[in-house]
């Protein structure tokens, strides 16, 4: 019983009856069963805790693909808006549409840019909204052409993030900003390149992702195509590219304390540095007034200096050194000498009036704020201010406080520059301390006007090679920098450094009978495509004159570039470069067969090359 048997025959083989497992086989058949289930169990759980959690990071992942493709670019390629005000206009009732029933959900922030490929600018709106599609919060962008025209507007949508949450409970759509899902964080004070916003992206799953840009960058157009596919990876907007506005003390004391030909020096190195970048520049003195020192005329707001040969950087450079040397031999009562011309220190008066120096960048003649306020403002200064707006009275930094205020309310970065007796190192010891020194009070009244982040880089000259080597040290958010007039052009190099240093511009001519010409008999939409390091931009003729790229130099000062041009124009073969930095020649190897360049660049410096095709 409970054994089977078998029984063997010449023709054929019978099983006897299967009298089932013995109790130890079922025994262990149970125990390993409930192992296995076990385990099974537990992978099963695993794989189910984990779809979850896989799911949201490749849904996010998508997002963040496409947050990181329109976001940055759509906001570096911002206009200042038509009616005035801030670049980005997070309104949650905003909608500059007039076609029922206007756009969906609630206002992130909407901005406008500018489309030159008619040959003429035209401006139209891109929307980005929090939207509610059946339950799945969504940031939607919307580009809207015509806007505000019946009948004409041209609206198209492309979802930008999917994996948002829903309001928390109170929220109402278009009167709350959305900040739980997506929050707008100014950069102002934070960098050199001022006017700028970080977009951070809250999602469901509580994960979160920033990318950002600075507006008024030109150039930087991006099409919306929803043809089907994302663009191209694309190299990182440029910091380099701001509307700078210089403001230069022209009192008597600076050449009566012998500081004259430097201060007028540095100030011309400082228009040199920018030379060949998309910048923009205007120089403004003060004494007694401010004034238009280049350009002169109040409708002249920049000189462009993406052209290092162009008259208006030369202009600007000569009025500065028109300024007679006076040095160690001032005299106040006769001010215009040597050289009788109008042009002398104290131009419009005795005295320092740093309340007007910085309120004229920002106005008209008429005292109306203007539309094109600059986003970088450097005060050079030998001293304290003992003249305002108004009168004299005794409010002088106050006043300026408030004008500088008014300022960075515009998105402008205002810096100070203090340079001869009152910024020698020394003074900075007891720097905002009560026990100051007097010829503290000059560096601690600036501070009161532009802020008291003080500059902590440094200028090292070697004593035996006679090189001078500049330390940026917090540049990029220092707001009070000081010098001696000797060092004046080496403090004001590394405003630069963290303006447009480790940068190359790129320009596009052609080649006729030996002569470089611009792309006027180019059709507009000719592109040419740039590949580096950091990504690729495309020049397009119908939108930008050139294109900026920023690269990184975190261990070394000198690092070779590679450029490679692209773009298959008809009748027309690419033939060499040239490269310049600060309007000087720099070495520059071409290979033709690659369309390539490959060039030297530093990190306090920026390089323009201008890239040449011929006809064939």
């Amino acid at each position: 019983m409970g054994i089977r048997t078998t029984t063997t025959h010449p023709s054929h083989t019978t099983t006897g009856p299967d009298a089932g497992f013995a109790l130890p086989e079922l025994l262990v058949g149970i125990v390993m069963t409930g192992l296995l289930a076990g385990v099974i169990a537990g992978a099963f759980s695993v794989v189910l805790r984990q779809t979850r959690p896989t799911i949201d990071r490749i849904a996010e992942s998508k997002d963040i693909t496409f947050v990181q493709t329109w976001v940055p670019l759509d906001i570096s390629s911002a206009v200042a808006p038509t009616g005035g005000g801030p670049a980005l206009d997070d309104d949650p009732a905003f909608d500059p549409t007039v076609t029922a029933p206007g756009l969906p959900g609630t206002n992130v922030f909407t901005l406008e840019r500018a489309d030159l490929s008619g040959g003429t600018e035209t401006r139209y709106y891109v929307a980005y909204r929090y939207v509610n599609d059946g339950g799945d919060w969504q940031l939607r962008r919307y580009e809207i052409r015509n806007a505000g025209v019946v009948g004409s507007e041209e609206i198209k949508q492309v979802g930008v993030a999917h994996e948002l949450p829903a309001p928390p409970p109170g929220w109402t759509e278009a009167v709350d900003k959305p900040e739980h899902a997506i929050e707008i964080n100014s950069r102002n004070q934070v960098i050199l390149r001022p006017i700028g916003d970080d977009v951070q992206i809250n999602f469901d799953s509580g994960n979160s992702f920033s990318t950002g840009g600075a507006p008024l960058s030109r150039g930087l157009e991006l099409p919306t195509d929803l043809s089907g596919g994302l663009t191209d990876p694309s190299a990182p907007a440029s910091r380099c590219g701001s509307s700078i506005a210089v403001v230069f003390d022209t009192s008597g004391s600076v050449p009566a304390s012998s500081g004259g030909v430097h201060a007028e020096n540095a100030a011309v190195g400082f228009i040199d540095a920018f030379k060949g970048t998309p910048s923009q520049l205007a120089v403004y003195g003060f004494d007694a007034e401010a004034y238009r020192m280049y350009p002169t005329l109040d409708t002249d707001r920049y000189i462009p200096l993406l052209d290092d040969a162009s008259a208006d950087i030369a202009a600007s450079r000569q009025r500065i050194l028109d300024l007679d040397d006076r040095d160690g031999n001032w005299s106040q009562s006769n001010p215009d000498s040597p050289t009788v011309d109008g042009i002398h220190w104290d131009q419009m008066g005795s005295g320092t009036n740093w309340e007007d120096g910085l309120y004229l960048p920002f106005h008209t003649d008429a005292g109306v704020l203007r539309n094109d306020t600059p986003e970088l403002v450097v005060l050079i200064t030998d001293g304290n201010p003992n003249k305002s707006r108004v009168g004299s009275g005794s409010n002088h930094v106050f006043n300026a406080a408030e004008v500088a205020d008014l300022g960075r309310a515009t998105g402008a970065r205002v810096v100070g520059v203090i340079v001869g007796n009152q910024a020698q190192a020394g003074n900075w010891n007891n720097y905002g301390q009560p026990n100051m020194s007097p010829k503290q009070n000059g560096p601690k009244n600036l501070g009161d006007v532009v802020g008291n982040n003080v500059w902590n880089g440094s200028v090292t000259t070697d004593p035996i090679s006679g090189i001078t080597t500049v330390d940026p040290g917090n540049a990029e958010a220092a707001d009070l920098f000081y010098g001696s007039f000797d060092d004046l052009g080496h403090v004001l190099r590394s405003i630069v450094i963290a303006e447009c240093g480790a940068t190359v511009t790129i320009q596009k001519k052609l080649s006729v009978d030996g002569t470089l010409t611009n792309l006027t008999d180019m059709p507009l939409n000719t592109v040419w495509r740039y590949t580096t390091e950091v990504g690729a931009r495309d020049l397009v003729r119908s939108e930008t004159a050139s294109i900026t790229f920023d690269f990184t130099l975190e261990s070394v000062f000198t690092k070779t570039v590679d450029i490679v041009e692209a773009g298959d124009i008809e009748n027309y073969e690419f033939i060499g470069a040239t490269c310049r930095s600060g309007g000087v020649d720099v070495p520059v190897t071409i290979d033709t067969p690659t369309q390539s360049i490959a060039v030297d660049i530093t990190a306090d410096a920026a390089v323009s090359c201008v890239m040449i095709s011929e006809a064939i």
